[in-house]
């Protein structure tokens, strides 16, 4: 008589995730990575992701794509089902139809035909999930949490644009836009 035999999970407490490699699942560490240098993307194959060439191509001559369906990239035939707009090339949601004509799932609420986003409501009406910070009305957005709340807690990288401090030190001296003497005397 068969036994049904549970796959491993991740060795890292309170993971419920399938190992992939070395005990650990995707998330934590699992799995082949791509063999490019400094790309920690998990290989598809060939040793690479598909970013650096992994994964199966289009079979079309001189397109680099990645395969969707039927040996073809998307722009080629591959893929899912097409919206039955006939001149429309999107994929089709639920209904044979791309949300731009109609597909997907609606708003319950009478009236509305909004895209349902949670527990078959649009966002307006409350459908959508909100930041695990309390008393944070924000929408989720990155793992759990707005925006603003991810950037501090640094899970959002910070803007590349910010000064260095040996620049914010000389733009103390200089009159700025934002300061209280331009907005008082704006043509000195």
């Amino acid at each position: 008589m068969p036994t049904s035999r549970t796959p491993p999970r991740c060795s890292v407490p309170d993971c419920i995730k399938k190992a992939q490699s070395r005990q650990l699942c995707i998330a934590h560490g699992g799995g082949t990575r791509c063999r490019s240098q400094n790309c920690q993307k998990l290989a598809q194959s060939r040793g690479l992701c598909v970013a650096h060439g992994g994964g199966r191509r289009c079979a079309v001559n001189g397109c680099g794509k990645l395969s969707q369906s039927k040996g073809v990239c998307l722009a080629h035939g591959g893929g899912g089902i097409r919206c039955r707009n006939p001149d429309c090339p999107k994929l089709a949601q639920s209904g044979g139809f791309c949300v731009g004509h109609g597909g997907g799932q609606r708003c319950t609420i009478d009236g509305c035909s909004k895209l349902s986003q949670y527990k078959g409501l649009c966002l307006g009406h409350g459908g959508g999930r909100r930041c695990r910070v309390e008393d944070c009305r924000k929408f989720r957005q990155i793992r759990d949490l707005c925006k603003a709340h991810a950037k501090l807690q640094k899970i959002v990288p910070t803007s590349k644009a910010l000064m260095s401090t040996e620049k914010l030190s000389n733009a103390e001296h200089t009159m700025s836009k934002l300061s209280i003497s331009f907005l008082v005397h704006p043509l000195q």
